[in-house]
């Protein structure tokens, strides 16, 4: 698949971002003195869909997502993050999912140091009020959702956090705005402290204008971990958005490999979206989105979905995010052979469909505020 020459020249050139990176930061500096910001958001969601197995629940009304966030500056050179979510408004499910501190080494030149969404791509790693569409990609969620390979189309199993260091520099040159850097990670997301092997990525961005383009890498290298996990996991990934006025396209591809059990499982999918503001609080975007993932025999492997949805903002926080109505419909469709990690209301909880031919048309209603 990737994993030929083609990828160590993308590895060598991202690495090679990284050093420039390192050694040609921005001038700015931050500024003085302690602050403390505080925000949050809350996302109640109706799901439903057209076409359920028996026994299985096909419509669902819950508190999705409830998240505060503190953000503080320490001194002009420290800050730290933490985020707490509430997510479900479940028994048991309050937990800390961001937790670290930035240190700047130099202006443009960024350490930061704990448990946060590492480099890699656009989408895993955008705060879940700003992605366009209401749920992540079947790809996004399968390769950047962790470092450890055991994410799935509607699963992502880290949430694409990990603990650990991630050093980034941003700068300007030839009239380009640059953002390079990468980190090292213990690779086991949030779960636990499990250093037995440490997991590394690379991600480099350049915008002018309106076009912003991005490609990453990750590897999780042979750890002592038991069959059936992966013993090994590496991705790529390649991105592109363009954003100018009441415009918005954008699309990225991921590739990846599992070795699992001395078997070699070659993942691949993109998505694409694009998106036009009709009057100025109306989104309405279009999204063509396909995996295949070598978990599965060969013929069986696909999963693929167009996806319809539209936005209606109370208030903006940029492009995609704030305070909005939004709905989605899903055109779901798997091979029958593609029979785990899909949930029938693709939100990765309840019950997980036993065969593709069980994965359908799914409609999505989200009321979010943010504050």
């Amino acid at each position: 698949m990737f994993l030929s020459t083609p990828r160590i020249s993308t590895l060598t050139l991202l690495a090679g971002l990284v050093v420039g990176g390192v050694l040609a930061p921005l001038t700015a500096g931050a500024e003085d003195g302690k602050t403390l910001r505080v925000t949050g958001l809350a996302q109640v969601d109706y799901r439903t869909a057209f076409q359920a197995p028996p026994g299985v629940a096909s419509h669902e009304f819950n508190l999705r997502r409830a998240r505060v966030n503190f953000d503080a500056g320490v001194t002009s050179r420290i800050r730290c993050e933490l985020q707490l979510q509430g997510d479900g408004a479940n028994v048991g499910s309050a937990s800390l999912i961001d937790a670290y501190v930035d240190f700047l080494v130099h202006p443009g030149l960024t350490l930061r140091a704990g448990q946060n969404k590492y480099e890699f791509d656009f989408e895993a790693r955008e705060g879940d009020p700003a992605i366009p569409l209401l749920d992540r990609s079947f790809a996004s969620n399968a390769v950047a959702g962790s470092l450890s390979g055991l994410s799935t189309a509607n699963i992502a199993v880290a949430a694409a956090r990990d603990r650990g260091l991630t050093l980034v520099s941003d700068f300007e040159r030839a009239g380009m705005k640059w953002r390079v850097g990468g980190g090292v990670y213990q690779g086991s997301g949030r779960s636990s402290d499990d250093d037995s092997a440490v997991a590394f990525t690379l991600r480099a961005e350049a915008a002018r204008g309106p076009v912003k383009l991005g490609m990453g890498y990750l590897r999780s290298p042979p750890a002592a971990r038991a069959d059936p996990l992966p013993t090994r996991f590496e991705g790529v990934n390649v991105g592109a958005i363009f954003e100018r006025g009441r415009m918005l396209l954008r699309g990225e591809y991921y590739g990846a490999r599992r070795d699992r059990a001395g078997r070699r499982e070659d993942v691949a999918g993109f998505y694409l979206v694009g998106g036009v503001s009709v009057v100025t609080s109306l989104d309405v975007l279009v999204r063509y989105q396909r995996l295949r993932d070598g978990h599965f025999p060969a013929g069986e492997d696909g999963i693929r979905s167009v996806d319809l949805g539209v936005k209606w903002f109370f208030e903006r926080r940029g492009r995609c995010a704030g305070t909005f109505l939004a709905a989605n419909l899903m055109f779901r469709r798997a091979d029958p052979g593609f029979d785990q990690g899909v949930t029938l209301l693709d939100d990765g909880r309840g019950e997980l469909l036993a065969s593709g031919r069980d994965v359908g048309t799914v409609l999505i209603v989200r009321w979010q505020v943010e504050f």
